[in-house]
């Protein structure tokens, strides 16, 4: 294993306590994973060359088919799905798992709950990071004013459910939690559209 992969896959390999431990520290691992998929994608698209990522990625950079707070709902109910799924997935491992299972079997539905919903996010942002070798600055403006406030809504929506079994919250707070999670989307989704 090469010196860049030992240092880039460093923090896939720390993060399995953290992303089960508080909030803040499941935030914290969640950008790790995220920054080092970044960094990866950057990698493969500097290997296989800029112009063979941009045939490979296709983006169009076209902009946005509606504006205003349409285009930002458009946007938001495309992209909420990333942040419903942690919360879909940990519904179905309570309804799975009852209080009489073992703790293994609780803490592999912890790991499968953590791999569902961190891949999808993983590879959409190795593909960012792709994009960023194959257009520059392009890419760069185009994902720059909203990226970090969606990502930060996907983390926190991680974070959230992935620490739940622990916290054990009220229905009425997990409601308030996703709702938080939701217009911290639809902030980003605005200044997507603002953007563009």
């Amino acid at each position: 294993m090469s010196t860049a992969t030992v240092i880039l896959t460093a923090p896939l390999r720390r993060s399995r306590h953290l992303l089960r431990s508080s909030v803040p520290a499941a935030m914290a691992a969640w950008w790790a994973l995220n920054l080092s998929a970044v960094a990866i994608g950057a990698l493969a698209a500097t290997a296989v060359g800029p112009a063979t990522t941009r045939d490979l990625l296709g983006f169009g950079f076209g902009g946005i088919d509606h504006h205003g707070i349409v285009g930002a709902a458009q946007i938001a109910g495309h992209n909420s799905r990333f942040v419903l799924a942690p919360f879909i997935c940990l519904l179905a491992s309570h309804l799975v798992l009852n209080a009489n299972s073992s703790r293994r079997a609780r803490r592999r539905w912890t790991s499968a709950l953590a791999a569902i919903t961190l891949i999808p996010v993983a590879v959409s942002m190795s593909a960012v990071g792709a994009g960023i070798v194959a257009y520059g600055d392009r890419m760069i403006t185009s994902v720059m004013p909203h990226l970090p406030l969606e990502a930060s809504a996907y983390a926190l929506a991680c974070a959230l459910a992935l620490t739940m079994p622990t916290r054990r919250p009220r229905p009425a707070r997990i409601a308030a939690e996703i709702g938080a999670c939701l217009l911290l989307l639809l902030a980003s989704n605005w200044l997507e559209v603002l953007s563009h």
